[in-house]
């Protein structure tokens, strides 16, 4: 596992700055260069006769990147961790979507809220939209999380359905820097049934065949409420999920989900969806 390039997208909000903090310790660990995005836009409010012309879009950028160039003083730790600052124009999710691919990200660092406005209410979080569509994996920082302390990883597993090589590098390259413990957490949402099918769990043996982990079987009508709950129960400093896209029902169910997660959670999320490494391979070939 190497890990290169980090992105963290700003958008100055108190959140966004504690996550470039939480980075720049991260890509300590890891040896990475940090990608440090603001994307702006032009807001046009009510009036129809307005129009966002270029020198607008111009002024708006210098001012942006003066922005960008103060985070330093922000996140002093920043002058050891090679990094580099980058302005985009466009929608938010949009346009980090086309950056990380461009620039060959391989793990984002992003606030759960930052600023908001209109629209991203209506369509939903971006911290939301990248995990369930970015190429890589994605770690979710909430506001309360102060330092990068990773003793205990909660792993919330339903069917093991996707490249459980690619999932197993992870997981060891996470136990190699961290030292940490893994607790695997099955929510079933049938209060009577807390097995965890046969087939599962011998899938589940070669995942963590080298690595030492304490499974758990959850009942609880509400994936979330559970996973909270038990999270608690193991003291768990993050919690790793696995949004699955294959049809439109299971996206929309999945979208909720991890969104409540991130609004709810004080602990990081670290996101890794299931076809994820495969569009990722698939697009440096």
């Amino acid at each position: 596992m190497d890990i290169k390039k980090i992105l963290v997208p700003v958008d100055f909000s108190d959140t966004s700055v504690n996550a470039l903090k939480y980075a720049t310790e991260l890509a300590g660990k890891m040896n990475a260069r940090l990608e440090i995005v603001h994307v702006y836009h032009i807001t046009a409010g009510g009036d129809t006769s307005f129009f966002v012309n270029e020198s607008m879009i111009k002024n708006q950028q210098l001012v942006s990147e003066k922005k960008l160039k103060e985070l330093a003083s922000d996140v002093p730790s920043l002058e050891n961790i090679p990094h580099a600052f980058a302005v985009e124009f466009g929608l938010t999710s949009s346009a980090l979507l086309n950056y990380l691919d461009a620039a060959g990200i391989d793990l984002v660092v992003m606030g759960t809220k930052g600023e908001t406005d209109i629209l991203s209410k209506v369509v939903g979080s971006t911290t939301t939209d990248i995990i369930n569509n970015a190429r890589c994996p994605v770690i979710a920082i909430p506001k309360e999380a102060r330092s990068l302390h990773w003793s205990n990883v909660a792993v919330a597993l339903d069917k093991i359905e996707m490249d459980t090589g690619a999932l197993k590098s992870w997981l060891s390259y996470l136990r190699q820097i961290f030292d940490c413990n893994f607790y695997v957490i099955h929510i079933n949402e049938t209060p009577a049934d807390t097995n965890y099918p046969e087939q599962q769990q011998d899938v589940l043996k070669q995942l963590f065949e080298e690595i030492p982990f304490h499974f758990h079987a959850v009942a609880s009508h509400s994936v979330e409420r559970g996973l909270i709950d038990h999270m608690k129960e193991v003291e768990a400093d993050v919690l790793m999920i696995f949004p699955r896209k294959r049809h439109i029902i299971i996206d929309l169910f999945t979208h909720k989900v991890t969104n409540h997660l991130c609004e709810q959670l004080h602990q990081p999320i670290f996101a890794y969806r299931e076809t994820a490494n495969k569009e990722k391979e698939g697009s440096r070939k």
